[in-house]
């Protein structure tokens, strides 16, 4: 038993890793901040100046009805691009479009109505998340959309 304990003494003295320095991005992560990192007084001024995710219609909740009727707008333009007889893109491309514009204000919709601690934004922002559902389910029950050639 004692040559054993000797043994593993042995073994355990070269599995030993010694670090005698950290490294730059340790010593960054581990300073403690001398002024707050976030600031809510900058973060509204940014949030005015810049529009919530830097979408200038989003400077106020007030901003989610213009999304909604550009979507809107938009959407109606690909659906009449995508059945019209002389379109000059592949059909792929315009729903590929499409989708993109509807998602785009729905994910960033979705994700406000969720998170923001702000009561107005998250009913705006659950609003323009129904209107573009709503949208989509407009398009889905369209004859004429499903058998576009």
């Amino acid at each position: 038993m004692n040559i054993l304990c000797k043994h593993s003494i042995v073994i355990q003295k070269y599995l030993v890793r010694r670090v005698r320095s950290v490294s730059t991005f340790a010593s960054e992560f581990n300073k403690v901040p001398t002024q707050a990192a976030f600031s809510l007084k900058d973060f509204k001024k940014h949030r005015e100046s810049q529009g919530l995710f830097e979408i200038h219609e989003l400077q106020s909740h007030n901003g989610f009805s213009t999304l909604k009727k550009d979507v809107t707008r938009n959407a109606q333009r690909l659906v009449d691009e995508a059945t019209s007889p002389s379109r000059t893109r592949k059909l792929v491309q315009v729903f590929d479009e499409l989708s993109d514009e509807l998602c785009r204000v729905a994910d960033m919709a979705d994700f406000v109505r969720i998170g923001h601690p702000d009561s107005k934004y998250r009913a705006a922002a659950e609003d323009a998340c129904m209107s573009v559902s709503s949208i989509v389910q407009h398009f889905d029950n369209l004859l004429y959309v499903w058998f576009v050639e």
